[in-house]
């Protein structure tokens, strides 16, 4: 008798460094560098901002986290992911997307190992490309979707353009190129601004299963 059950791709990592979602003043989640700090709040203002922080998610369009997504990887890139090679990426993938439509989230496997400051990060000109694709949502398996150093140049133009970005997913084990049904709900924050986000993913078939 086939097994039918549901298989789940756990991607997201231990709780010392689970990915995050931060709220800004509009109260619309939006993904951000991966903090998560186990201490109880430590202060009334804290608590209260946790507290706000927790009834603007039960307000917000679980949609945004949930639905079709796509595995990209850019393994080739080892200090900028640029527009050049996700175009040539896309463009190669065209067939293996849903009904042939770029799907509105999509996770990029940099084949980051967790050691050092040195990751790969988005260009300026990449997130101009994944805009105009209609991309909602960017996940990474990098620390941050900005370089260690300097400014949060790639979070700005996000939060400016409603897009939303989590990091530090664990994506070693997914077979990239290919679509798969994303589940990243933010959980209830630990500490004002930064929400964990327990991510998963369901493969459309069996041969897109983990590696």
């Amino acid at each position: 008798m086939r097994d039918e059950s549901v298989r789940i791709i756990d991607v997201s990592k231990p709780w010392s460094s689970l990915q995050s979602i931060t709220l800004d003043n509009n109260s619309e989640p939006h993904g951000t560098r991966t903090i998560c700090r186990e201490q109880p709040h430590d202060s009334i203002d804290e608590a209260t901002s946790a507290m706000r922080a927790s009834q603007a998610l039960r307000a917000m369009k679980t949609s945004a986290y949930f639905g079709v997504c796509f595995v990209v990887d850019v393994q080739e890139c080892k200090s900028e992911i640029t527009s050049e090679t996700l175009y040539k990426i896309f463009d190669s993938l065209s067939d293996e997307m849903p009904n042939g439509v770029v799907p509105q989230k999509v996770l990029l496997h940099t084949g980051y190992k967790g050691e050092g400051t040195d990751y790969p990060c988005l260009s300026s000109d990449a997130l101009l490309f994944l805009e105009a694709k209609g991309i909602k949502l960017v996940g990474i398996d990098c620390p941050s979707i900005d370089r260690s150093t300097g400014h949060p140049v790639n979070e700005a133009f996000m939060k400016s353009r409603n897009m939303i970005w989590i990091a530090n997913l664990e994506l070693s084990h997914v077979k990239p190129n290919r679509p798969y049904t994303l589940s990243a709900l933010p959980l209830i924050p630990h500490v004002p601004g930064e929400i964990p986000t327990r991510a998963i993913l369901i493969p459309f078939s069996r041969e897109d299963e983990e590696e």
